[in-house]
């Protein structure tokens, strides 16, 4: 596991990852990233009974949900799964989330990655838990389709006209708990704030509805259209499938999000870029080798100690 680790973490998007999480989160579990971080891994050989406890709590039936996907004879797919999971009735544990103390100002700070690499950042703003029955989950997708996808006028201005940005890559992943919604800029210069400035302006243009419905429309369908050639073959159908469904327990919960993007409305984009797109909910992280420039013409300090990041509006800067 160290080993994986190290491997992992020898990927400067994955140290983000986990920089942004544990700066985004007090309490919530979802302060580390799957893995956990590295003293966790380093305790491992001493927490091996409590792993066998989470295997017992956790992997069991009323936690589980079989998906088959393909040119199958159903008789004997169904006979198989009974023979193997009829006898397994052990109860889970259940779970009560921690609730994660309000973020009331705008958190950040700024790694020197120690080898040559091109400067990025990954900005994250709390969100609700993925829920069918509220319309701001979809809603919130469709925002991040409206400002990042390759038809927006931000990846026009600095992927395609300015060359600002090699690529901007939005993670629409669901959660079952509150989570956060990432945006990552891999950019081809430090100009971290003229990034974020026309962020913020874009997300003005939706508040103050600049949005037209035609565009609302062609959004939503580029959305769906790229959900779908997502799943080409057997095996992404059923992970897809497989993965919306832990979210809710409803074998049929990846259709009914996307019947929530179809009726995604443009009050509903307006609302959600009000209620959660905003500056005291934002988490930011910037990387960058030592000696480019940084946004606002700073350098990149060289040496010294990991210093916590800022919990407010400063950004502190660590070292790898």
């Amino acid at each position: 596991m160290l080993g994986e680790y190290n491997k992992n973490f020898s990927d400067p998007l994955n140290q983000m990852e986990e920089d942004l999480m544990n700066l985004a989160f007090e309490k919530s579990t979802y302060k580390h990233t799957t893995m956990g971080f590295l003293k966790d891994i380093k305790a491992m050989p001493s927490m091996y009974e409590y792993s066998l406890q989470f295997f017992d709590r956790h992997y069991v039936p009323s936690k589980s949900t079989v998906f088959v996907v393909g040119d199958f004879d159903r008789e004997a797919v169904m006979a198989a799964i009974s023979k193997e999971y009829a006898g397994w009735t052990k109860p889970g544990a259940e779970v009560t989330p921690i609730e994660e103390p309000e973020q009331k100002g705008e958190r950040g700070m700024h790694r020197a990655w120690k080898n040559e690499v091109l400067p990025q950042m990954l900005i994250g703003y709390k969100v609700p838990a993925y829920d069918n029955s509220n319309p701001d989950y979809a809603a919130l997708s469709v925002v991040g389709e409206m400002l990042f996808g390759k038809t927006s006028p931000m990846y026009r201005k600095i992927v395609l006209d300015d060359q600002v940005a090699e690529d901007i890559s939005f993670w629409d992943w669901p959660h079952r708990d509150p989570g956060l919604w990432i945006v990552n800029f891999k950019l081809k210069e430090e100009r971290f704030d003229e990034v974020i400035a026309l962020l913020d302006q874009s997300l003005k243009d939706i508040a103050e509805g600049k949005i037209t419905e035609d565009r609302l429309a062609a959004v939503k369908s580029h959305y769906r259209y790229n959900f779908v050639l997502g799943m080409e073959t057997p095996r992404e159908v059923a992970n897809t499938l497989s993965f919306y469904s832990t979210m809710d327990g409803d074998p049929a919960s990846l259709e009914r999000f996307l019947q929530k993007v179809d009726s995604v409305t443009l009050a509903d984009v307006k609302k959600v870029v009000e209620l959660y797109l905003q500056k005291n909910g934002r988490t930011v992280v910037t990387l960058s080798h030592p000696g480019d420039e940084k946004a606002g013409g700073e350098k990149a300090g060289e040496g010294g100690e990991v210093e916590k990041a800022a919990k407010g509006g400063e950004k502190k800067e660590v070292q790898p």
